[in-house]
């Protein structure tokens, strides 16, 4: 007898179905959460081997009551949508964050765990830029235009706001219009087109704008960075098996760059090699996000 195929999205939704049974919902309630809220569809080009590939990824927010939503990544041959959105309905073992992000997920849950990160993670640098050849400095930019990238970015605001406000700079005081483009490449780009007259981005952000011709550096230059802070990191589940933590720590920290097939590995992070972390690291982060009024 043959045994009746049943997809993953399939299987998710019968799981859930038989929680939900056994749970005194209110009306509507278990629908609401059954759901997807929404689903965002990407396409890229990729370049392996020569030729060009198109890849397209889904992120979808399944339910937002239990933040943060960002972070986590899963991979299959032949994902689709219903996969995705099956994923985002369960639980992630293992998510690469951004210091606010993992900061976020530490607060919410009490125990999640940052394993390891990239050697240049532990002295991370934003890059302040501008068009305007007369700025030498952020005294210059008073009462001009200013970008921020995404405004919950660690190192597209957070960071470089924390900074500001140590030299006694307040953005929405200082500059005559602050703005946000969303990412760290859209604000190099209004700055090179002059929608605004200066902005900062995630230091390896500009290297690699730079490195790609992305950026015109005979427009727009790099005329101060920021102190370093601590940023990106793998973090797994607090409650998640302590061998198995070891074993992805391990993995992490034995990948060697004089080995092409491990090199490989290590270049689709921009890596050059992983370290241990800590919680303690993102202490900083934390600090300055309260002084932000992003935590309470």
């Amino acid at each position: 007898m043959a045994i009746p195929h049943v997809s993953f999205r399939d299987s998710v939704e019968r799981m859930f179905t038989h929680a939900a049974s056994l749970m005194d919902l209110q009306p509507g309630l278990e629908e609401k959460i059954r759901v997807c809220n929404s689903t965002y569809t990407v396409r890229f080009g990729v370049r392996l081997r020569g030729q060009i590939h198109t890849f397209t990824g889904y992120r979808s927010v399944h339910s937002e009551h239990m933040e943060p939503v960002k972070g986590g990544i899963r991979y299959a041959m032949n994902v689709d949508q219903d996969e995705v959105e099956a994923l985002a309905a369960d639980r992630i073992d293992m998510a690469w964050l951004g210091g606010f992000t993992f900061v976020q997920a530490h607060l919410k849950t009490g125990n999640a765990v940052p394993l390891v990160q990239r050697e240049q993670d532990a002295e991370f640098t934003s890059k302040f830029i501008t068009s305007d050849p007369a700025v030498k400095s952020l005294q210059d930019l008073k009462g001009k235009t200013f970008a921020f990238g995404s405004v919950s970015s660690t190192s597209g605001s957070l960071m470089p706001r924390y900074f500001m406000l140590q030299d006694g700079i307040k953005p929405e005081d200082f500059f005559s219009r602050v703005a946000y483009s969303g990412a760290h490449d859209a604000t190099a780009a209004w700055v090179q087109a002059g929608k605004a007259d200066a902005g900062v981005l995630n230091a390896s952000v500009w290297q690699k704008l730079v490195d790609g011709g992305k950026v015109d550096t005979d427009k727009v230059k790099v005329f101060a960075t920021t102190p370093t802070y601590y940023d990106y990191n793998w973090t797994v589940r607090g409650n998640l098996d302590a061998d198995l933590q070891a074993k992805i720590k391990s993995a992490f920290l034995a990948l060697d760059p004089a080995k092409p097939e491990q090199k490989a590995i290590l270049d689709l992070q921009a890596a050059s090699r992983f370290i241990e972390t800590k919680p303690e690291n993102y202490e900083g982060i934390e600090e300055a996000a309260r002084a932000a009024g992003l935590l309470k």
